[in-house]
């Protein structure tokens, strides 16, 4: 490996770019909003550009981690959402009805053509259908609730605990 040269510049370092500035700000906020993978995503993204130095966050999100894991903390939920991949798993089942809800919602004079209705119901139970078969498969009220749900957390400026961060501009 070549020693970075005396002004600091280190040549396969591409971590001072505008696009991994504001796209490591939005993981740190999913992060900090309660998402464990966010930290898996941002290390891969900082070995993908080749950073010397990660992020402060990042390794203070490690230490505290390691910590947890000596001391032997175990977490206090119980049920589906016990375990990181049930509750990843629920919020991309949640994040997949809202998106496609948000289309159909957009889009609701085409659900005609499909047999539906125009309509915001309409628009529910043609997620409902389109979704049918996948692990984000529900009726037309568990979609509406799942819209809902999100929708309330991305107004309140809880959208990253979705993964949905709008970047600032």
């Amino acid at each position: 490996m070549t020693a970075p040269l005396k002004s600091g510049f280190i040549p396969w370092d591409r971590s001072d770019t505008e696009h991994f500035k504001s796209t490591m700000a939005q993981l740190e906020t999913i992060w900090r909003a309660g998402s464990p993978l966010a930290l898996s995503d941002a290390i891969n993204f900082c070995r993908e550009h080749h950073c010397v130095v990660w992020p402060h966050w990042i390794t203070e999100a490690l230490a505290a981690d390691h910590q947890a894991q000596i001391a032997g903390q175990a977490r206090s939920k119980r049920g589906r959402q016990a375990s990181v991949g049930g509750h990843e798993r629920d919020r991309h089942k949640h994040v997949l009805r809202w998106h496609n809800a948000k289309i159909a919602l957009a889009c609701r004079e085409r659900l005609v053509a499909d047999g539906f209705p125009p309509t915001r119901d309409g628009a529910f139970q043609w997620v409902s259908q389109l979704l049918r078969g996948t692990v984000a498969s529900g009726e037309n009220d568990a979609v509406e609730r799942s819209y809902k749900k999100v929708e309330k957390a991305i107004r309140d400026g809880n959208g990253a605990r979705f993964g949905i961060v709008r970047p600032q501009v």
